[in-house]
């Protein structure tokens, strides 16, 4: 009963904890991504030196946007081990489905060998019930098929050995001269 209660238990576990990365992963990432421009400001309020004017020049401006390119970075990096994590994925699943394939192609092939024995004993049995039908419909006036069949197969056997021994007759008869 402790290994069912450990397998229901960690399953629930496992399929949070394969949901719950990537989702942290996303959410972090987009908390950088918001937090970015209030971050640059402030840097960039701490460590300018303030213009007379109070106006930032485009030196200035290009400072902060250089900022942004640890967000870059960042996503650049997010989004090629994307990429390595589902080319990963796609290997183990097309494994777990050609080895799938392989049992599917072998129970078929049971299932092709139990048809083509089914069919053999169906072709088997409709001739024996065919020859069944024909000797039964032989019947003469007193006899059952059968009986008439026993009849015709030795009358056809007299009949050829008579025909035999003639033919033996008129060939000695003829070497004879």
């Amino acid at each position: 009963m402790g290994k069912s209660a450990e397998t229901a238990d960690s399953k629930p576990l496992s399929r949070s904890i394969k949901f719950g990365v990537p989702v942290g992963i996303v959410i972090v990432i987009i908390f950088l991504w918001a937090i970015t421009p209030g971050v640059a400001f402030w840097f960039f309020r701490i460590y300018s030196v303030e213009k007379p004017s109070g106006t930032p020049t485009f030196e200035d401006l290009g400072v902060v946007g250089d900022s942004f390119g640890l967000m870059n970075a960042l996503f650049s990096g997010g989004a090629l081990v994307g990429v390595i994590v589902a080319i990963f994925l796609q290997s183990r699943e097309l494994k777990l489905m050609h080895v799938e394939m392989r049992g599917q192609k072998e129970q078929l092939e049971g299932q092709r060998l139990a048809l083509e024995r089914s069919n053999l004993d169906d072709t088997f049995f409709q001739i024996l019930r065919l020859r069944s039908d024909i000797i039964s419909g032989l019947a003469r006036t007193d006899r059952t098929g059968y009986e008439f069949f026993n009849d015709q197969w030795i009358s056809l056997g007299d009949r050829t050995n008579r025909w035999v021994s003639k033919a033996e007759d008129n060939n000695i008869k003829d070497f004879k001269g």
